[in-house]
């Protein structure tokens, strides 16, 4: 396998930007600690190179170790996974040359002495020594690091002066690891993006009525936002709604004459128990184009112009369901929307004038009956019953009082 092969080459991109992270930190400290501690040891120049990071917990799961042997050497921990430093038999037979003398027969894993076993032990403890002091205590992890089982396990290439390679895997525990972070370069400005354009909903205010209001609301009435403050409305983003500053049109205010009024003041003596119930309802405009940069300002908490948004209609919503719209004006210091269409998709007041007039043709079937003519009685034609039938005919269409006291209120019951 080539030993030149990159380290962005052994991990999925979830995890690139925490390997690149451990990876500084152990490059830049960790290393030159085991450099130092290695050539004060074996008393000669080595040249040291990160070759790999992984998280494997078998650190054979790599390819380019799975026909390797090692010197195992460990550092015990109560909490965290241990340190673990593993020479490879390249390792042990070089190093030991170097110290013993090359006319020494092979070194074989398998087959070390005492001596040699304290030399490679008493190797493993010194580097560890070197950087120890760099892991984070185990008495500064919180109980989440304490649980942290995740290892790393680091390949380090080492070539004696004959140019010959031989490997050092030192496996760390991850929460012993400090990460130093990543700083991003941005190679843009939010500046550029400001004119760009995204539709938003702009809510003016809402206020509480009760289905009896609700259902006598006309063209013409105010319905004030007893939650609203002229200085102030939310925007609305998806699921993230904000309040945020603005500067009112003064040319909304307006003074209530005598005849007019707030929805709040009509009288219905034909209430029941249904009527009184409050629901809430939301005066918000339809869709409104903003630039980023003003979005921008929003989210900075800066005092907002929304003249040209002003001009726009408004509806008033129950459940997010359109029940009128209007137009935003102001009084005193709050909203209030004046109504100029109602909006109604409940089918009962049409299915009633629907079916008024086959009520009012029906009583013409048995007029045309022969029956009475075939009796041929003569009480029967002065008599006023053939007659009476006609009346439904004549019978006005239903009053806007008797239309309305079958008002839908299953429009407002909950889903279930």
């Amino acid at each position: 396998m080539n030993a030149q092969r990159g380290l962005e080459n052994i991990f999925d991109e979830e995890k690139c930007g925490q390997i690149s992270s451990i990876s500084m930190e152990f490059d830049s400290k960790f290393l030159p600690k085991i450099i130092e501690a290695t050539q004060t040891f074996w008393e000669d120049e080595y040249k040291f190179r990160l070759f790999d990071i992984n998280n494997h917990e078998k650190v054979k799961d790599e390819k380019y170790l799975e026909n390797d042997s090692f010197f195992i050497s460990q550092v015990p921990s109560e909490s965290t996974p241990p340190v673990t430093i593993r020479l490879s038999e390249e390792f042990v037979r070089l190093f030991l040359h170097a110290a013993f003398g090359s006319n020494l027969p092979l070194f074989e894993l398998s087959d070390l002495s005492e001596l040699e076993i304290k030399i490679l032990n008493a190797y493993c403890d010194f580097i560890y020594k070197s950087f120890s002091n760099i892991l984070i205590p185990q008495e500064n992890l919180n109980k989440i690091e304490l649980k942290n089982k995740d290892i790393y396990n680091f390949t380090i290439i080492i070539k004696n002066s004959d140019e010959k390679n031989s490997k050092i895997v030192i496996t760390l525990p991850a929460s012993r690891i400090k990460r130093k972070e990543i700083k991003k370069e941005e190679n843009y400005s939010d500046d550029e993006f400001k004119n760009i354009s995204a539709y938003v909903d702009i809510e003016a205010g809402s206020s509480k009525l009760t289905l009896s209001d609700l259902k006598n609301i006309s063209n013409g009435d105010i319905i004030l936002l007893e939650d609203s403050f002229v200085n102030k409305m939310k925007i609305i983003t998806g699921d993230n709604i904000r309040e945020f500053k603005i500067n009112p049109d003064p040319a909304l205010m307006i003074e209530l004459d005598e005849d007019e009024h707030d929805v709040d003041g009509e009288e219905n003596t034909n209430k029941n128990m249904w009527d009184d119930i409050q629901i809430e309802v939301n005066a918000r405009f339809k869709k409104v184009k903003m630039t980023l940069g003003e979005l921008k300002h929003i989210s900075k908490g800066l005092v907002i112009d929304l003249g040209s948004v002003f001009e726009n209609e408004i509806s008033l919503l129950v459940e997010n369901k359109t029940v009128a719209k209007g137009e935003l004006v102001i009084i005193n210091d709050k909203y209030a929307v004046k109504i100029n269409e109602i909006i109604s998709d409940t089918p009962k007041p049409q299915t009633q004038q629907q079916t008024a007039k086959p009520q009012a043709a029906q009583p013409q079937k048995p007029a045309a009956k022969p029956q009475a003519a075939q009796a041929q009685k003569p009480q029967a034609a002065p008599k006023p019953q053939a007659a009476q039938p006609q009346k439904p005919a004549a019978k006005p269409a239903p009053k806007k009082d008797e239309i309305e006291e079958d008002f839908d209120y299953s429009d407002f019951e909950e889903e279930k």
